[in-house]
């Protein structure tokens, strides 16, 4: 969603943008190809092969700027946008990146790190982590915080069956998401309120296993899986609180997608989460892994209408001074300009 955002607002300001993927272009692929974005998929094929096909595209298409997204990426890619001779390359890591690291991965991260312009992290965890990579290039390491534009909206009004309180998480069904402590989060919550329900935006290789354990607990009735959608700018008007219970993360595009929709945000703390929640007032953090901790503040939340409100409002503020898509875009094209 993030490169999706990238390539629409550098074609407005009148640049070039192709879209290059090692493996599948996958449905935001297909939706880029649809509005006219160049997208080539070069595998699946052996490293050698992909490496071939990259260096001839870029030999192609000549680019002034290659920036590669995440780890794998990086180095697959690099060796490639050099052999072809690009001017400018930039790596940008979305994960948290916690030691211990996997070693032959982020080894090799480190020696490309030296041909790059520059290493971003979407968050000052994630830069402090990069750091602490052997032979890494910290003179390079910069962070740059992800923007979002607000959640896209249905191409017709759609009217969500909306039931009391509403708790809204949109991401995938995987395991740093840590459902577990969410859906007990939310059975102790229904032990207090009668009122208050979970919808489900998003899909993933986990979701039997979410929808046993929602079983198991007793709320079917209480937890909506909606699958994945393209109009999750109608869920987060309508929800009261987004929820997000992860162990791992870097900086959430669903967590400024709230903050846009002035939703208060019950998370735990990884990643940027803390900086960014905190930093605006937008809701509460709670420790990772603490089920007793979510449900407290949801209770909090839910026991007080004017402390939401309040909540929501923060946070739509602290997104409009530091978290649009167009702040993010403008620091990036500062970086492919001057390395800094």
């Amino acid at each position: 969603m993030l490169i999706a955002q990238l390539c629409r607002i550098y074609r407005e300001r009148g640049h070039h943008v192709e879209v290059h993927g090692l493996q599948d272009g996958g449905p935001i692929g297909d939706q880029l190809s649809q509005e006219g974005f160049p997208v080539f998929v070069h595998g699946p094929q052996s490293r050698w092969q992909v490496t071939r096909s990259l260096i001839r595209a870029f030999r192609r298409s000549r680019p002034t700027v290659v920036h590669c997204h995440n780890a794998l990426v990086t180095n697959w890619v690099v060796p490639a946008a050099r052999w072809a001779g690009v001017p400018v390359i930039i790596s940008t890591r979305h994960g948290l990146v916690p030691p211990p690291f996997r070693l032959a991965r982020e080894l090799q991260f480190a020696l490309m790190s030296r041909w790059l312009k520059a290493v971003v992290g979407v968050c000052q965890a994630t830069t402090n982590n990069l750091a602490l990579i052997p032979w890494v290039a910290r003179d390079r390491l910069i962070t740059i915080y992800n923007g979002a534009s607000p959640a896209p909206q249905p191409a017709t009004p759609l009217d969500l069956p909306k039931r009391g309180f509403t708790l809204l998480y949109v991401g995938r069904l995987a395991a740093p998401k840590d459902f577990p402590t969410l859906l007990r989060a939310l059975a102790m919550v229904r032990a207090s309120r009668q009122d208050v329900f979970l919808w489900v935006v998003g899909e993933g290789e986990l979701r039997p296993a979410v929808e046993k354990l929602r079983d198991e607990l007793g709320l079917m009735d209480v937890v909506t899986m909606w699958g994945e959608r393209a109009d999750t700018g109608a869920f987060f008007d309508s929800a009261d609180v987004c929820v997000l219970s992860s162990t791992s993360e870097g900086l959430p595009i669903s967590l400024l997608e709230a903050m846009a929709a002035g939703r208060p945000v019950v998370a735990a703390a990884p990643g940027a989460v803390p900086e960014i929640v905190e930093g605006g007032q937008c809701g509460f953090i709670v420790p990772i892994g603490s089920a007793e901790g979510v449900a407290e503040a949801i209770l909090r939340l839910a026991r007080d209408p004017a402390l939401c409100a309040a909540k929501g409002q923060a946070a739509q503020a602290h997104y409009l001074r530091h978290f649009t898509a167009e702040r993010m875009a403008d620091r990036y094209l500062e970086l492919y300009r001057t390395g800094k």
